[in-house]
């Protein structure tokens, strides 16, 4: 059995060594800053009203796609958009599900395109003259036959995205991971805070769901560089509005001098006549019409010229 320690040791231990006491730190709340966890979903809220607009453009061009690929009256229904964990967001899919998750070349971050087994399964139904009947066999992994519709129809929907999202037009959608179990993606971890945009598409024969997912991060990242480019673009703007009004060419006038004459004088003038004036010491020299300056007339190399004595405040451009 070990050896107990003695008193002198226990004190020690308590209150540091003898001599040395040492003090407990005690850290102020000024001392660090509050970290709100669902800061990533109150950021994305404040892109509400463009990701309305850009949800609203993907619903119109989808269901114009749709309606010439399938040749069939399609309805297509913009849902509630949800911001949630995609832990939580999984446990609301069913398996199979068909998950396509895409990396955009040139930005950090996925998005996926969800399809649900109903609108699989209808979609194929149509497309292979299965008429109206709906076929329902959840529970099993999609077929070959199955898959090539997906994919069919999410080049469609990413067709439809470019077309709808501008930012997003010129990127290029590179497959990173499908899958059919919503618990085996690796792409996003059950953390992520995701924006959910799901669509409800009806069309004779059956219909489904389609689930467009980005992570907040990525959402806040492209619309503050949308942003940016915005006012770097009003600045540029600016400067040529500039550069073009400092080159538009103004008359300059100086009234160098005048005088007043009656009618009658003005009827009983003759030639050599001579009509005396005054020199004044500044006069206004007018652009376009409009008094500006003040200036002195003077003389310059053989020509009567004007110095300009009185410049009034301007704003710079």
């Amino acid at each position: 059995m070990g050896e107990l320690l003695t008193e002198n040791e226990i004190d020690a231990l308590l209150h540091g060594v003898e001599g040395t006491d040492q003090e407990v730190e005690v850290t102020s709340s000024d001392e660090y800053e509050l970290y709100n966890l669902s800061s990533g979903m109150l950021r994305v809220k404040s892109w509400q009203n463009e990701v309305d607009l850009i949800y609203e453009r993907i619903q119109a061009n989808l269901g114009i796609r749709l309606l010439g690929l399938l040749h069939k009256t399609v309805e297509v229904k913009r849902l509630s958009i949800n911001i949630e964990k995609y832990g939580e967001y999984a446990t609301s899919l069913d398996v199979p599900t068909s998950i396509n998750v895409f990396s955009l070349k040139g930005m950090i971050g996925n998005l996926a395109i969800v399809l649900d087994a109903k609108l699989v399964y209808a979609l194929v139904n149509i497309f292979f003259g299965g008429g109206s009947h709906r076929i329902d066999r959840e529970g099993r992994e999609f077929t070959e036959i199955e898959q090539r519709v997906i994919k069919l129809i999410v080049r469609t929907i990413i067709e439809s995205i470019k077309l709808s999202w501008k930012e997003l037009s010129d990127f290029e959608f590179i497959l990173a991971e499908t899958e059919m179990s919503p618990t085996h993606l690796k792409s996003f971890s059950e953390a992520d805070v995701l924006m959910v945009k799901p669509f409800k598409i009806d069309f004779s024969g059956g219909g489904g769901e389609v689930h467009l997912l980005m992570p907040c991060a990525v959402i806040d990242s492209i619309f503050r560089k949308t942003r940016s480019k915005s006012r770097q673009g009003g600045i540029k703007t600016k400067e040529h509005m500039k550069n073009k009004a400092l080159k538009y060419v103004v008359d300059v006038t100086g009234e160098i001098s005048a005088s007043s004459l009656t009618i009658g004088e003005v009827f009983n003038l003759a030639e050599g006549d001579i009509i005396p004036v005054e020199s004044p010491e500044q006069l206004d020299v007018k652009i376009n019409g409009i008094p500006k300056f003040k200036a002195r007339m003077g003389d310059v190399k053989g020509k009567v010229g004007l110095k300009v004595t009185s410049v009034p405040a301007m704003e710079v451009l």
